[in-house]
């Protein structure tokens, strides 16, 4: 996917979950099956000890489990030809994150294959952002696949059928005025403000320890197995999806407050918690406050976070000493964290986004 994308992820996500707004009061929603939707099947597969990486971007691509870089783990040359899948087509993994495929691909186990003779990219993507909100119905103990397919999601409707016509069309006008902002989503635009210095913006950066501007907490030691019961409260763990949600939980216990930043101590994948949570123990979940913090700053600061994970891994955590002594960039005016700059300027750029539709 491109840098238009995530400003049109953004939105969707938006219009979907506040349907009675005046953006989207023409909009009729009904509920399909997914499997009615898309003929879900398991993708030919071939993991990456039985293949050679290149550096060609031309050769084929070799879709994994993963987020980043629309699933693709690498791109190969040489392969045998009954493990090739044909591209046009959205690829689900286990945990119901879901990329559009436009090339014919390789695969890894545990990833599905989305065909529907309307789908184009423009459908696709709006599928993805659709489909992806059921993801807390999916998890390591409960894996989606193709049995699992035929649960309800709401899309576009029009004569009591999916409205195609639509979805193309509304991803296409978006992703033309996306480009009139330059292209970038909200990340994407903070990673190009922090790059460039942002001169015109008259914006100062300046470096901060992590434990100097954030009183920094592990969560208690918890395990997801220990909770049976389904419930509403968000279970943390230190995966980089789902907003960091691996399960919805029930307990009486004592829950960790929300208004925070948590981070993973595995990749550092950083994610704002608005409600009170369970977390993760075994110092895997870290726990960031600030009594300045709200969900425009945390927007604005977790990507810079997210970015440390380089240097981090499964033997080589970022446990809590190791997130506090950490150094970040942000804007800065007093020598002082500017919160008001960060929570204005993603408040702004929402509403640029939404009046240009």
């Amino acid at each position: 996917m491109n840098k238009i994308n995530n400003n049109i992820i953004d939105i969707i996500n938006n219009i979907k979950s506040n349907l009675k707004t005046e953006l989207d009061k023409n909009i009729n929603w009904q509920e399909y099956k997914l499997s009615d939707i898309l003929e879900i099947k398991n993708a030919k597969n071939i993991n990456s000890n039985k293949i050679k990486y290149t550096n060609n971007i031309e050769d084929t691509p070799h879709i994994s489990r993963q987020i980043e870089n629309n699933a693709v783990k690498g791109y190969v040359k040489k392969y045998p030809e009954n493990k090739l899948n044909i591209g046009n087509c959205l690829c689900i993994d286990m945990f119901l994150n879901t990329t559009w495929q436009e090339r014919d691909f390789l695969a890894v186990d545990h990833v599905l294959v989305g065909r529907n003779d309307k789908l184009n990219k423009n459908i696709a993507l709006f599928l993805k952002v659709v489909i992806e909100k059921y993801k807390n119905k999916f998890s390591y103990s409960n894996i989606f696949c193709e049995e699992r397919s035929n649960f309800l999601i709401s899309l576009p409707t029009k004569d009591n059928k999916p409205d195609w016509e639509f979805m193309d069309n509304f991803i296409e006008e978006l992703r033309n005025k996306m480009k009139l902002s330059g292209g970038g989503g909200i990340l994407n635009v903070i990673n190009s403000i922090k790059l460039n210095k942002n001169k015109e913006l008259n914006i100062n950066w300046q470096e901060y320890t992590i434990g100097d501007i954030f009183d920094v907490f592990s969560t208690k030691t918890r395990e997801l197995k220990n909770y049976k019961k389904e419930g509403n409260i968000p279970f943390i763990s230190g995966i980089s999806i789902n907003n960091g949600v691996e399960k919805f939980i029930y307990t009486n216990e004592e829950l960790e407050k929300g208004n925070c930043i948590t981070v993973s101590s595995l990749d550092c994948s950083a994610f704002y918690q608005e409600k009170d949570f369970i977390g993760r123990g075994h110092g895997v979940v870290q726990r960031l406050y600030n009594k300045n913090l709200n969900k425009n700053i945390a927007l604005f600061i977790c990507p810079i976070i997210k970015k440390l994970g380089i240097k981090y891994n499964y033997s080589n955590q970022c446990f809590l000493n190791n997130l506090k002594k950490e150094i970040i960039s942000l804007p800065t005016k007093d020598n002082k964290p500017d919160w008001e700059f960060m929570d204005n300027f993603i408040e702004e750029l929402r509403n640029k986004i939404f009046k240009s539709l």
